[in-house]
């Protein structure tokens, strides 16, 4: 494995990727924290100089500033009164739309209007930056015209003409099923399905990946040949909201196709980087994106482990031994970034991708057929027939599983910080660099004093809770009306957790209190208002917003605020 590996890394495309992903972090980085972001840039750099030299570094810098600018232009767009938008989403009479590849939250958005729907409109503005989410703004509407549709609302109409038709005969929970996995239309998806996918570990199967349109690709192919396999590739990923991941795999489709064409040898690792490349060049909101970044690490991690595994597992069938080995490849790189954003991990994944995956993959070949001949009574009928039969086989078989399956398990963040120094450990002793091996002490170092926390800090949980951590002291304040005690307890290492405060002092300088359903913190000299949940409030003090998804914890340095 180390020689190809070495082959893989030798293409200059994955140091490229890196430092355009260093450029984006840093930059989202730099709004928090300067010093944290400044720190981070040198130490690549000098990195960079010490193992590949001046020369290499400054090629990179280069493509550091180019990166750097990208973002900024990006993000320093400001939309004219008139504008035209192409809507994502709609809610309500809230929704989110595209103005030349920026993302905009819409007000005023009527019953009228459709995903993907083209308009010309007139509104207003209002910088309003988001950068992990790639929003720029709010856009309030004021008037508007639908425009003539064109290809990408016809996609959009399709789709949801296609989920009504199954709707009809099968109803509306199972229609959102095969929609969802066969080309990502999920909004009506049943939540029981939601929680026990994510219990069996696939939960990837109701957005569209990779591997959905390698599998879509694959059939294309062997009816059709490359050429127009390729085309239909396209299409299906305008299809299914051409998400990062599924767009992702078509370059590197196009890419090894086009290696066969010029006789080059494919480097996989390569044709990743370059896809990445090509897509946070055009969206760079995409590197904050989970599904982009589990996509690349899973992706990643079948390139360098898949191959080991297989021969390691050679005892088992092969069928069997395919579906382990990409499976636990594919979870090598993806664990310390589900553990960083959902603080759970499934251990069910093996089981789950070995029965229920072959009888999901059926549904999304079918469901794609679907496409084209819903206008045909006779063939969409006992389609319909046959995937009846098979999502009541998925539904028997996953919740007979989840009955026998383990529990979620439930991790502190830190846990992923020492896994990842492993696995970099691991890396470089095996380049010959035997100083690594002291590197997890300094970062098991590290976490003993993040948990000690010697200066307040404050961390908001989704799940509903605000940790309080000072001097070994850890304590969780509900934010919530109902909260799973034991996941939060477990996630944040809490001492305690309180349902109701009115004041609670974390050292002897600063206190946090109840105003409304959020709460203020105040300093020596300052009073912030801490937002968990949505409410209209007439305040004038400093803001810090966790419901944004943007800022999860602060710490506070005397009387300075330092987001993370």
């Amino acid at each position: 494995m180390d020689s190809m590996n070495n082959n893989y890394f030798n293409n200059p495309l994955p140091y490229i990727f890196i430092v355009f992903m260093l450029s984006y972090f840093s930059y989202e980085m730099y709004s928090k924290n300067t010093i944290l972001a400044s720190f981070y840039v040198v130490s690549f750099f000098v990195f960079i100089m010490y193992f590949k030299g001046k020369y290499i570094m400054f090629i990179l810098a280069l493509f550091f500033i180019v990166a750097l600018n990208n973002i900024i232009y990006f993000y320093n767009y400001t939309p004219g009164e008139i504008e035209e938008v192409r809507i994502t989403e709609v809610k309500n009479y809230y929704g989110k739309g595209e103005i030349n590849g920026r993302i905009v939250s819409l007000s005023n958005v009527n019953e009228k209007i459709e995903v993907g729907n083209k308009l010309l409109v007139k509104g207003k503005f209002t910088e309003n930056k988001n950068i992990g989410t790639g929003v720029i703004g709010d856009y309030k509407i004021e008037d508007y015209k639908i425009l003539k549709s064109d290809f990408i609302d016809k996609l959009y109409k399709r789709r949801k003409y296609v989920f009504e038709s199954i709707e009809s005969k099968l109803g509306e929970r199972k229609a959102a099923l095969i929609t969802s996995v066969s080309f990502g239309y999920k909004s009506e998806l049943n939540e029981d399905h939601k929680e026990l996918m994510k219990n069996l570990g696939i939960s990837h199967v109701i957005s569209i990946s990779g591997l959905h349109l390698v599998l879509v690709y694959s059939v294309l192919r062997r009816l059709l040949g490359v050429k127009l396999s390729l085309v239909l590739a396209l299409v299906y990923v305008l299809f299914s909201g051409a998400s990062a991941p599924a767009v992702r795999a078509y370059i590197m489709i196009v890419i090894l196709n086009v290696g066969k064409i010029v006789k080059r040898n494919y480097n996989p690792i390569a044709a990743l980087s370059l896809s990445g490349i090509i897509l946070i060049l055009e969206k760079p909101y995409y590197i904050y994106n989970l599904g982009f970044v589990l996509s690349f690490l899973a992706t990643l991690g079948i390139i360098l482990f898949n191959k080991d595994l297989n021969k390691k597992l050679y005892k088992l069938p092969n069928s069997i031994r395919n579906t382990i080995a990409i499976s636990l490849s594919a979870q090598i790189l993806t664990l310390p970034v589900i553990i960083l954003y959902f603080n759970e991990v499934s251990l069910n994944f093996i089981v789950g991708n070995i029965i229920v995956i072959p009888f999901i993959n059926v549904l999304v070949v079918l469901g794609n057929i679907l496409i084209f001949i819903v206008e045909i009574p006779s063939i969409f009928n006992y389609i319909m027939y046959i995937c009846h039969y098979i999502i009541k086989y998925i539904d028997i078989i996953m919740y007979k599983i989840d009955n026998m399956s383990l529990d979620l398990m439930y991790f502190h963040y830190t846990v992923a910080y020492f896994y990842i120094s492993l696995l970099m450990t691991y890396y470089f002793y095996k380049k010959g660099f035997k100083r690594f091996l002291y590197y997890p002490l300094i970062i098991f170092f590290y976490i003993l004093v993040a948990i000690y926390s010697p200066l307040p800090k404050i961390r908001y949980y989704n799940e509903g809770g605000l940790l309080i951590s000072y001097k070994g002291d850890r304590v969780i304040i509900q934010t919530k009306d109902e909260v799973d005690k034991e996941k939060l307890a477990m996630i944040s290492l809490s001492d305690y957790i309180y349902e109701e405060i009115d004041e609670i002092n974390i050292g002897k300088i600063v206190k946090l209190k109840k105003y409304g359903e959020n709460y203020i913190l105040q300093t020596v000299n300052n009073e912030y208002l801490l937002f968990v949940n949505y409410e209209s409030l007439n305040n004038e003090y400093d803001i810090i917003d966790f419901r944004k998804g943007d800022i999860k914890e602060i710490v506070i340095f005397e009387n300075e605020i330092i987001n993370n």
